[in-house]
């Protein structure tokens, strides 16, 4: 590129006046409407070498201004109007060469937008988004894209330098076989997925990539999502009856039980012989029908205020579209009998999957009907238990109407963001770091079998909304008067302790949802 601070002005170029200086009206705007040198355009930006750019500094002088309409009037008394200033703000001005990249730095390539299609193992990271402080998946992954050279080492911890966006937020512990990042990636290198994955550990792996458009946002452009819920069947073992008198569960049994009371029952762990002989239940045709009740129930667009945090009935972002919402066949692992609860969705909020799962598991085990689920939606606050991120994947991002206008229009350029050509590398990753690894820590930790303890440990909170009848509004605790955080820090179980103090915030941050 030329250098214009050293060039020789053109003769058809006006000199910028001198301030102070007066010049007539006519000169200044032949001034301004004067030919003007361009600086050169890039076809991209990021293919522009900074060490010979030059930029314009703005001259904030009056006389580089328009002439002010005069409002004289002319024949018959109408306003003259007078011709307007082609002159822009900061066009006459002077160059000034932008200093030069440090010495050491990397060179400067073409970045290309991109969709990275990725999956991982969520166990050990702290979810899926940047967190200061802890490590998280984009923190390795940041990391490794620099490492290879898909992204300058100078933008490695600043994700916004290369547009970074992942289509799903995945939480703590929480799996994905089909995450898709957007970003501004540099391609030059045939081999970039592979030295990306070189320097990711195991359990993050990067399927591939393919060029989008340069508007591509991987959350915006994404239509829908499909998440799988892995869940052991023993947690669905039927409830002690005397923890929910008025269940479904306990009618069955006769219904004579006494009210619950107004303390916590610090339940015992299991014992081992306990726990083994829990894992031996399997799942009865009636179970499974309920349990694909349930989800049924979440299908369409409905109201689930209850089914996230910090929202009331009148949020109308609360209103989430499902487009279905199945159980399978139960399969064994482990010694384990699980079913995948598969829902596939337009969206979802914080803890919603987590929680819809776990009114589904509450429902199965007391026996309460189906309708609790559309009871769910409507104006009253249920203190809706989330179950455990273990089981929790992000099977796949949907990108239906980006595939069919840009994969369709372009197809001399773009590609359509398709998991289903890396099918058989996903299935390879998902049976050895997703499910094999679900399942041994399930077995090494218990997190179902705890989880179910807990629940039944502070049963009073939940039985009021498990009745043979549904949701019964009449007998709802208040949690923050029945349960003072005086009684809160007399419990002596942390896990009870960390539950119900993260119940009590919930009731506290409700803003109206039983209004």
């Amino acid at each position: 590129m030329n250098d214009p601070a050293n060039s020789t002005a053109p003769t058809d170029v006006a000199v910028p006046p001198v301030a102070g200086e007066k010049r007539h009206g006519t000169e200044l705007l032949a001034n301004h409407t004067a030919k003007k040198p361009k600086p050169a355009e890039s076809a991209d930006p990021s293919d522009a070498d900074d060490e010979s750019v030059a930029v314009l500094i703005d001259d904030d002088s009056e006389e580089q201004k328009a002439p002010a309409r005069t409002g004289k009037k002319g024949k018959g008394g109408k306003k003259q109007s007078q011709p307007k200033s082609k002159h822009k703000p900061g066009r006459d001005t002077d160059w000034e060469r932008r200093e030069p990249r440090p010495e050491g730095s990397d060179p400067k390539l073409p970045k290309r937008k991109v969709a990275l299609l990725m999956g991982y193992c969520g166990t050990g990271y702290n979810g899926m988004q940047i967190n200061p402080g802890v490590v998280t998946l984009e923190s390795e992954l940041h990391k490794a894209l620099a490492a290879a050279g898909a992204v300058s080492k100078d933008n490695a911890d600043n994700p916004a330098k290369i547009n970074f966006m992942r289509a799903a937020r995945t939480d703590k512990g929480v799996h994905a076989a089909g995450q898709v990042c957007s970003l501004k990636m540099i391609i030059e290198d045939e081999d970039v997925v592979q030295k990306i994955n070189a320097n990711l550990p195991a359990q993050i792996r990067v399927w591939g990539f393919v060029r989008t458009n340069n508007s591509f946002h991987a959350k915006n452009a994404c239509d829908s999502r499909i998440y799988e819920y892995f869940l052991p069947t023993y947690v669905l073992t039927p409830v002690d009856p005397a923890r929910y008198p008025r269940s479904q569960r306990a009618k069955d049994l006769g219904g004579n039980f006494a009210p619950l009371g107004q303390l916590y029952d610090e339940l015992p762990k299991s014992t081992e012989s306990e726990l083994a002989a829990r894992r031996e239940f399997r799942i009865s045709e009636e179970q499974l029908t309920l349990l694909r009740d349930l989800l049924g129930m979440f299908v369409g667009t409905h109201n689930c205020h209850n089914f996230t945090v910090n929202k009331g009935f009148k949020d109308k972002s609360a209103n989430r579209f499902i487009m279905s919402f199945k159980a399978s066949e139960p399969i064994i692992r482990g010694g384990i009998e699980w079913v995948r609860c598969t829902v596939h969705g337009q969206s979802f909020m914080l803890h919603q999957i987590r929680k819809m799962i776990g009114i589904a598991i509450l429902a199965v085990r007391t026996g309460a009907p189906a309708k609790i689920i559309l009871q769910a939606f409507e104006n009253v606050k249920l203190n809706v238990p989330k179950a455990p991120a273990l089981g929790l994947l992000l099977e796949r991002t949907v990108y239906k109407a980006y595939n069919e206008k840009w994969a369709n229009e372009a197809q001399d350029r773009l590609e359509p963001i398709d998991f289903d050509k890396y099918k058989d590398t996903i299935d390879a990753f998902k049976e050895k770091w997703i499910y094999s690894r679900l399942v041994e820590e399930e077995l090494a930790t218990a997190q179902f079998d705890e989880w179910n303890r807990i629940i039944d440990s502070r049963s009073m909170d939940f039985e009021w909304f498990l009745t043979a009848e549904g949701v019964d509004i009449d007998s709802k605790p208040d949690l923050t008067i029945n349960r003072p955080k005086e009684l809160v820090a007399d419990i002596k179980d942390p896990a009870l302790a960390a539950a119900v103090k993260e119940a009590v915030a919930d009731s506290d941050n409700d803003d109206g949802g039983d209004e």
